[in-house]
């Protein structure tokens, strides 16, 4: 179990992976050398296992937002990598996926409304070679985990 200190370290670099050791070191209320000594000790034991960026494709936890995920089968004359060419420039699509199954692919969206939601998915259909299309709004992120390296 993390000491309160451990857990502010974490908490702080969560919000922040760029900050200052110093200006870390003294929100804590811990010295630079104190405060390199227990990063080491979180890497080691790995609390930490790295360090990231948020882009403007990836959520903002202080903003609030609607996400939802569109499901796309796609008609014979598109696929996956003409739809991604075409969705990449979307600022609302989080990430997207070819996938085996009934659709062909899901893509998560992350607007401020639903009816921004819509106008996307309308965009989407617009782009052509879609047979059917289903939208399915996330209501509550339970869990959001990133995966170990092996």
């Amino acid at each position: 179990m993390l000491d309160l200190i451990n857990q502010k370290i974490i908490s702080e670099l969560k919000k922040n992976g760029r900050i200052s050791w110093g200006e870390l070191a003294e929100i804590v209320g811990v010295s630079r050398q104190a405060l390199k000594k227990r990063i080491e000790r979180l890497e080691y034991k790995r609390h930490i296992i790295g360090y990231t960026i948020v882009t403007s494709h990836e959520p903002d936890p202080e903003i609030s937002g609607v996400q939802a995920f569109l499901k796309i089968r796609f008609s014979k004359e598109n696929d996956c990598f003409k739809l991604s060419r075409i969705i990449s420039s979307y600022d609302n699509v989080v990430a997207s996926w070819s996938v085996t199954g009934d659709w062909d692919n899901i893509i998560l969206v992350r607007a401020n409304s639903m009816e921004e939601i819509s106008q996307i998915r309308e965009s989407i259909v617009q782009t052509g070679g879609i047979d059917e299309i289903e939208t399915d709004a996330v209501l509550k992120e339970l869990c959001l985990t990133q995966a170990k390296e092996t």
